[in-house]
């Protein structure tokens, strides 16, 4: 059974879809398909993908072009750094306080929020049970760590995707954040 089975409902929403259906290994938005490794939709074009994602797919980097610029490079080292860097520190809180200390986040019980190249997940830890639906986006591997350290939360969804083009509808999201 897929982590995405009983989330059909929520992915139309987001993608603003008539028809979502999901198998172990992928998911189909109106008759695109995503491929799903270890609980994350990926939705990089496969020229886009990472080498490990591209071995387990079995991607041709030629398969398709790539339309808009990308850094290579970037999706790479943030990977590195999350992948050295993955496990969630005291300090962290302190740092999430910080950072969202403008906003109520009692406000966000019924709310879909959206962490927007959210790394290793660590702000998305402390908004877990304050909100009713998460939505982690990550170009790089690192998306792999959040879905580790998010493993008890049930209402994440994981998207490896470049946050300049993602296929969602607009206003998918009650907030969306990057930092």
């Amino acid at each position: 059974m897929s982590y995405y089975s009983d989330k059909t409902d929520s992915l139309k929403d987001i993608f603003g879809a008539t028809d979502v259906r999901v198998t172990e290994d992928d998911i189909n938005v109106d008759g695109r398909r995503y491929p799903v490794i270890d609980d994350v939709i990926i939705l990089l074009e496969p020229a886009q993908y990472p080498a490990s994602i591209r071995a387990k797919l079995g991607a041709d980097d030629g398969e398709i072009a790539v339309e808009a610029p990308f850094a290579e490079d970037i999706q790479y080292t943030f990977g590195e750094e999350w992948k050295t860097f993955s496990s969630m520190l005291p300090e962290h809180e302190q740092e999430f306080r910080q950072y969202f200390d403008l906003l109520d986040l009692d406000a966000f019980t019924d709310s879909r929020v959206c962490d927007l190249g959210c790394g290793m997940g660590r702000w998305s830890h402390f908004l877990k049970q304050r909100c009713r639906e998460l939505v982690l986006v990550d170009f790089s591997e690192a998306i792999f760590i959040a879905r580790k350290n998010l493993r008890d939360s049930p209402n994440a969804l994981f998207f490896m995707g470049d946050i300049t083009r993602l296929p969602f509808r607009d206003s998918f999201a009650d907030l969306a954040f990057c930092l």
